[in-house]
């Protein structure tokens, strides 16, 4: 296990694994623990950024009661953490073998929503930022921003699939790999903000349908052609020439 820590919005920038692959949260991390529910099995919990507790996301903790946890701030560490996603709404599985150990009240008076048993976890709602000055660019928030990176690390992987170690080892502390990861990035996210205003490509349906030739067109008219001029007089007067 990594003794690394990291923040509820970098595990939000997580890419939850399909059915029957999880993806693991081997990091350590903290979170201020807003309880919801707790039945015989398990707890609905949300977690919420130490920093910014508008940042949270909703957790299921597994085989231990929860209720203990409401408005403090707890260590999460060890197996059995998965990043995962129901109805659309990120969320994460904490297994029985992981481990929470309280650090303390929420610091600086901050608290934590008031316990609801009756509702469900609460989906992700993202900090409200600024309005953006008319000269600076449209902020985007920290979790959109984790998805693009994850994303161009993996064409950049693909990259140094094919390259010696010592080449890739170079790459990757060269100027080059900043510019290839900000280049890819920003073109993941301008899709990404394309398809979420409504910007969507032809359906294969469509895309798959030769479009039809062309009408061919019209001939254009013969050019209109005089008759040439004569290269002597011509005698207008043929009476004269008539022997009858």
């Amino acid at each position: 296990m990594s003794s690394a820590i990291i923040t509820i919005t970098q595990i939000l920038a997580l890419v939850p694994g399909p059915k029957g692959k999880a993806t693991w949260i081997n990091e350590e991390f903290d979170a201020l623990v807003s309880f919801v529910k707790q039945d015989d099995k398990k707890a609905d919990i949300i977690l919420h950024d130490t920093n910014q507790p508008q940042i949270q996301i909703a957790a299921t903790v597994w085989g231990r009661n929860c209720q203990s946890y409401h408005g403090t701030v707890c260590h999460l560490s060890g197996a059995g953490m998965s990043r995962t996603e129901f109805k659309q709404t990120p969320q994460v599985s904490i297994g029985e073998k992981a481990v929470i150990q309280v650090l303390g009240n929420a610091p600086n008076g901050m608290a934590a929503p008031a316990p609801s048993p009756q509702t469900a976890p609460a989906a992700y709602v993202p900090p409200v930022a600024p309005a953006p000055r008319t000269h600076a660019p449209k902020p985007i928030h920290g979790a959109t921003v984790g998805m693009a990176i994850n994303q161009a690390c993996g064409l950049i992987k693909v990259t140094l699939g094919g390259m010696s170690d010592t080449s890739a080892f170079g790459y990757l502390q060269s100027s080059a790999f900043s510019k290839d990861m900000h280049g890819l990035a920003s073109d993941i996210l301008r899709v990404s903000m394309h398809l979420e205003a409504g910007n969507l490509a032809p359906s294969a349906k469509v895309r798959e349908t030769a479009p039809a030739p062309a009408p061919a067109p019209a001939p254009a008219p013969a050019p209109y052609l005089q008759d040439p001029k004569p290269a002597f007089p011509v005698d207008d007067n043929l009476d004269e020439d008539v022997p009858f």
